[in-house]
This record gives C-alpha cells, structure tokens and sequence, in this order.
C-alpha cells in the first residue's frame, strides 16, 4: 500500500520514514505509524549513544540533548568554532542505517547524512543523491573509502580517514536536533552537517573551503586552533 505521506518524523514504517507533513497523516497500512508532529520531512539521523561535543568541550549523548543546550559548531566560511543552540529535538525511526568507520572513531547514521570531505573540499554521504534531493545541497560529493574527514582533538580538528563503510539495515530509533546557525556539529568527533530544514544546504554561492595548511593563532585574537594531520 502506498504511504499517506512519505514517511514519519516522529513514526514510521520502514521505507517510508520520510516526510511527514501534517500531525495524524498516516503512513503505509493501517497501524504502520502516524505523524505524532508535522512539518519535519525527511531527517538525517545518528543511533542513541552518539557522543555530541558540547560548546564547553564535554560530550553528550546525542539522545540526551535538550533545547537550549549550546554545541560546538564549525563554521567552514571562516574556520573557526562557534557556540550553536539547539532549537528542535527529532528522533525518528529509521531502516536506512550506514556504519562508517573512521581512522579516529566511528559513526552510524543514515544514509543521507552529510559528512565535511577533505578531499573533496565539501560535503559527502553515502547516498549523495539522496542527501542533495531531500535537502536542496548546492552539491553533495559521494564518500567511499579512503576519503577523509575531520575529527576533532583538544587541540583542534585533524584528517581521518574513512576505513570502511557497512549498511546495516533493520528498524532503529534516530535522534537529531536543529541549530540557530551554522547546522554543523561533531558526532563522535566527526564534522556532521544537520541540514537545518529541507532547503536550507550550504549557500548556493561558492564559499572559501577551509585552509590545507596551519595556520598561526596570535593571541589576542579569539581565534581555535586547527591542525590538519598529513
């Protein structure tokens, strides 16, 4: 049976766990699920245990996330880290589910959901056509292995690689939240992008990608160190 809407925010019903419009739609066959909130469409997501950095450098489990609670940002225009509030808790089930497993740690998320790539000076997934589809991104590279992203340390962010990346498939409760500006964040120490709303990817205009070198940090200046590993 063809879903009522595409899918859940808060519910769903297997591949249809994706755009729920109005509270009550349902989705798929009678008892499959129904919109507990409307208006979320489709949400990238991360597993219960997902460790979030918090702007004050603690972690927290991303399912222990409040409205209000400060995380660490990066702003990838200007390459510093920025204090972010978060503005909206979602937590969908889904059945589209990657592990991806860093140099530095792992991470396991949906499909669609957009890691910073080094390599490509942009965002990639696993599913870019997906990710580009359901959010509006300018662009959207496709990640595989050996690509690397960037992970975070006390003294700044360093290059991991990608070692491997497993689907695991099955019905599993997801946690996401939005953020009053920059939509990026670190899950277990990996630069994530939360995608905001549909619609609202990186800027359609091309920015400044972040410098392939270090730079020098004079005091005074407010600015966070970044090292990138070669």
């Amino acid at each position: 049976m063809a879903c009522n809407c595409q899918g859940a925010t808060i519910n769903s019903c297997g591949s249809c766990s994706m755009d729920c419009v109005n509270e009550g739609d349902s989705c798929g066959p009678i008892g499959c699920g129904t919109c507990s909130s409307g208006g979320g469409g489709v949400t990238l997501c991360f597993v219960a245990g997902t460790k979030v950095t918090m702007a004050d450098g603690t972690e927290k489990n991303i399912e222990e996330i409040e409205i209000g609670d400060e995380v660490k940002s990066w702003n990838a225009v200007t390459n510093e880290f920025e204090s972010n509030k978060v503005t909206k808790l979602i937590s969908p089930v889904h059945d589209d589910m990657v592990v991806l497993t860093w140099e530095h740690t792992s991470v396991k998320s949906t499909f669609d959901h957009p890691f910073w790539s080094v390599v490509d000076n942009d965002w990639a997934s696993y599913k870019p056509e997906l990710t580009k589809e359901r959010y509006e991104f300018c662009n959207v590279e496709q990640l595989v292995v050996g690509n690397k992203g960037l992970f975070l340390t006390d003294d700044g962010v360093i290059e991991s690689e990608l070692i491997s990346i497993e689907e695991d498939m099955g019905e599993v409760q997801t946690y996401i939240f939005e953020l009053d500006n920059n939509n990026t964040f670190f899950a277990n120490g990996i630069a994530t992008h939360n995608k905001g709303t549909p619609g609202q990817g990186p800027p359609a205009t091309p920015q400044p990608s972040p410098p392939k070198n270090p730079f020098s940090i004079n005091p005074g200046t407010g600015k966070t160190p970044v090292v990138y590993n070669r």
